[in-house]
């Protein structure tokens, strides 16, 4: 049972979930909000995210990109490829009839009309395609430096749209409608952050991705101009955090615009969240890559203030919905 807790990697998690309880979050203050979805597309998550971290276990394994690794199951002998592989089929079942049960769900509550349906069934798929084939495959685009790409998609835009969407967000009345336009700003700041942990990840692994021929964008940068992309990640996904809950504010009262108090104290009130991640980014500055016990450490650290930086995103979506909306 160890082995198969290894390989499922728990630790990232918090980063699966944060993209639905940050559209869960953004779909509260349009008054969306349905528990029901958000549990569905949390388990639907879940399961993505342990099938992706098979798959890398035993795509990296195939191709002996973790030769000599005891953190890794298979390369460590904890598991066998065949017992893997059927973990892996397990796991495509089960995502697909957890999400499969998400959609029929949102339908039947009249949240989605049918060919939305089928767009994130679509979605959906896509999903569980890129979870298997970033590192397996002879095509693995994780092995040609596209990996931030699809983790920025599937791990931003997709989460976080689609929650509001599978919520009662119609995009097509009117063309678009405001709500997609503004939200597009969690779902890039959803998308920085989770990049920043695969950008962690990918340092800590250049030199032996490098020898290996796994050309990650860490490896294609360098060790320094690697830095400076993370440091750019951190402070556009913070950004747009806090500009994203300054614009659904102004949406929120229907204001033109918001005083410049008021602007301070909205992105103020993200200040603690740009502490988190400054230390995080002095952190992984003074390590080298290979440092794997500092690194790893760091990867958990920025997942957990991601996850903090959604819980403090929906407390102020609950209290401006719940108090400030309130008639004294």
């Amino acid at each position: 049972m160890n082995a198969w807790i290894q390989a499922a990697r728990l630790r990232t998690l918090p980063l699966a979930l944060s993209g639905i309880g940050l559209g869960s979050a953004y779909a509260y203050l349009l008054g969306l909000f349905q528990l029901e979805i958000m549990a569905w597309a949390l388990l639907t998550a879940t399961l993505l995210q342990v099938l992706s971290n098979f798959a890398n276990d035993y795509g990296d394994f195939a191709k002996g990109t973790d030769q000599g690794r005891n953190d890794r199951s298979l390369a460590s002998g904890s598991l066998s490829p065949a017992a893997m592989k059927r973990a892996l089929y397990m796991m495509v079942l089960l995502a697909l009839a957890s999400g499969l049960v998400l959609l029929f769900r949102s339908h039947a509550l009249g949240l989605i009309q049918m060919h939305h349906l089928y767009m994130l069934l679509g979605l959906g798929l896509a999903a569980i395609a890129a979870a298997i084939l970033y590192t397996m495959g002879s095509s693995a685009y994780g092995y040609k430096g596209l990996g931030d790409l699809f983790v920025f998609v599937f791990f931003g835009a997709v989460p976080v749209l689609g929650t509001v969407l599978l919520m009662g967000g119609d995009p097509y009345l009117p063309y678009p409608p405001r709500w997609f336009t503004t939200a597009l700003y969690p779902a890039i700041a959803m998308g920085c952050f989770s990049v920043a942990v695969l950008n962690v990840n990918n340092y800590r692994d250049l030199d032996s991705d490098a020898a290996a021929g796994k050309r990650t964008l860490a490896v294609r940068l360098g060790a320094s101009k690697t830095l400076h992309y993370h440091r750019i990640l951190l402070i556009s996904g913070w950004i747009c955090l806090a500009y994203s809950f300054h614009e659904q504010m102004r949406e929120f009262f229907q204001i033109p615009a918001l005083g410049s108090g008021e602007s301070a104290l909205v992105f103020g009130l993200f200040v603690p969240i740009a502490l988190l991640l400054a230390q995080h980014f002095s952190a992984v500055k003074r390590c080298q890559p290979g440092d794997r016990e500092a690194l790893n450490a760091q990867l958990k650290k920025l997942a957990i203030s991601t996850l903090l930086a959604v819980i403090l995103y929906s407390l102020l979506a609950l209290y401006v919905r719940e108090a400030l909306a309130s008639p004294f």
